[in-house]
C-alpha cells in the first residue's frame, strides 16, 4: 500500500498551520528518530543503537509487541526514513517524513508510506486499507501536535540536550 499527505506549517502561521522554522521541524524530526515516545505514548520503551552519523537502529516496546526499524536522518536532518526490520507482518514497510518549503514563508511536513517491495500478504481489503490509512493519519496529528507543544513552550532545546546525542 502506497500512502501520502502533507501537513502545513507556516513561518508566518495562518489560522490552519502553527509559526515554526525549518529548523525546529528538523529538530522535531530529529527527536523523533532518537526518542520516540516523547510522541508516541504507546511505546513503553525504546532502545536505539547509533550505527553511525545520523544512522540507528531501534528496537520499540509496544505491551508484548516489539518492533526493530532502521531510521536514517538525510539531507542536513530535514528528512527521516523509516524501514521495520520486524516482526515479520510488518517487516519491509517504509516511513519517510520530509521538510519542504513549496513557497516563502510556508513549510510543510510531507509523510510518505509504503508497503514492502514483496507483500507477505495479498493486498489488504478496502476497508483494512481506509483503517491503516486512518491510523497513519492519527499518528502524524499527534507528532504535530506533539511538535507544536514543544516548540510553543520552548521545551524542544531541552528535550534534544536530554534525549539526543550532540551533532559533531
Amino acid at each position: 500500500m502506497q500512502f501520502e499527505h502533507v501537513v502545513i506549517v507556516a513561518e508566518d502561521a495562518p489560522t490552519q498551520a502553527f509559526a515554526a522554522t525549518r529548523r525546529s521541524l528538523c529538530e522535531g524530526l530529529r527527536l523523533l528518530a532518537y526518542r520516540p515516545q516523547a510522541f508516541d505514548a504507546g511505546i513503553d520503551h525504546s532502545e536505539v543503537e547509533i550505527r553511525g552519523r545520523d544512522e540507528l537502529a531501534r528496537r520499540l516496546r509496544r505491551g508484548r509487541q516489539v518492533i526493530s526499524d532502521q531510521v536514517s536522518l538525510l539531507d542536513g536532518g530535514q528528512r527521516l526514513q523509516q524501514r521495520i526490520l520486524g516482526p515479520p507482518q510488518v517487516a519491509g514497510v517504509t516511513r519517510e517524513v520530509s521538510v519542504e518549503s513549496p513557497e516563502e514563508g510556508y513549510l510543510l511536513l510531507r509523510f510518505r508510506y509504503a508497503g514492502p517491495a514483496r507483500p507477505l500478504t495479498p493486498s489488504l481489503p478496502d476497508e483494512e486499507a481506509t483503517a491503516l490509512r486512518s491510523a497513519y493519519l492519527g499518528a502524524d496529528r499527534d507528532f504535530v501536535m506533539a511538535l507544536r507543544r514543544f516548540h510553543e513552550q520552548g521545551s524542544l532545546p531541552q528535550l534534544l540536550a536530554l534525549h539526543v546525542p550532540a551533532l559533531v
